[in-house]
């Protein structure tokens, strides 16, 4: 995991909003984008891919969505969650994984701040949203060699 994410380059910003509960779409094809999300304090979820991966997530817990998978959600506890969808300059070939986080009120801030750059629309939204990225790579590294130790 550590590896592909080492060298990765973020273009392009899809979107950085808080999908409420009513408003997730529960099928998806061909994601466009990368995106992480983190559940709210409230939900879990099931992701079925169609490559046969299944991630269950619980309230906090922070998750990768590969661009271009094909997948279903099922929520298991009512909640929403945080997105943000972005491009690389090289795709990476990353398969989805979610963690849990000691401390998540640090990363779940980073989510909230880039939702908050997405609706301002500012000239650095975009600028404030790809550094929050590299912060969420950090802390996920920080999780995987912690979670491996």
């Amino acid at each position: 995991m550590l590896e592909s994410w080492n060298n990765a380059i973020v273009t392009d910003i899809g979107l950085a909003i808080y999908v409420s509960p009513s408003a997730e779409k529960a099928i998806h094809h061909n994601r466009p984008f990368h995106g992480f999300v983190i559940n709210d304090a409230t939900a879990s979820k099931n992701i079925y891919f169609s490559d046969g991966t299944v991630l269950n997530t619980g309230p906090n817990e922070v998750y990768y969505l590969p661009k271009g998978s094909h997948y279903r959600v099922e929520d298991t506890a009512p909640g929403g969650c945080w997105a943000i969808n972005f491009a690389l300059l090289q795709d990476i070939a990353e398969n989805p994984f979610s963690l849990h986080f000691r401390n998540p009120e640090a990363v779940s801030k980073l989510f909230k701040d880039a939702s908050a750059a997405w609706r301002e629309r500012s000239d650095i939204c975009n600028t404030v949203i790809r550094k929050n990225i590299y912060s969420l790579i950090i802390h996920i590294e920080k999780e995987y060699r912690r979670s491996y130790l």
